[in-house]
């Protein structure tokens, strides 16, 4: 099963959709971090766009946590966008939304990891 798909903006900028609604079951959690780390080596800053996700498990935000450390590892950034507000407010709960780029909108993310 494939739980993001991406594509090259331009030589420095990758975006990545989720394919799916939910990332709850252990199995889906592991995928998307192994599609997530490949993707690091493509070596360019990130768009990962939430747009079509509902839900995401506390387990799987830890992929995204250690995404962003190896973006960073890298000195790339990573710039969420597109968060549902049940997604954004377990974000706030756990304080890791103090630890991401979050824009509104894509278009927000496109200006700001352009900066």
């Amino acid at each position: 099963m494939q739980y993001v798909e991406f594509s090259l903006l331009d030589e420095q900028v990758l975006t990545v959709e989720f394919t799916v609604a939910e990332i709850k079951l252990e199995s889906h959690i592991k995928g998307l971090g192994d599609e997530l780390f490949l993707l690091v080596d493509q070596n360019r800053n990130m768009i990962l766009d939430f747009r079509r996700l509902q839900f995401l498990s506390s387990a799987a935000m830890g992929k995204l946590i250690t995404l962003q450390k190896k973006l960073k590892e890298r000195s790339l950034k990573l710039v969420l966008c597109n968060i549902r507000p049940a997604i954004y407010e377990m974000f706030s709960i756990m304080t890791i939304d103090k630890h991401f780029r979050i824009k509104e909108s894509f278009d927000n993310a496109l200006v700001d990891i352009k900066k």
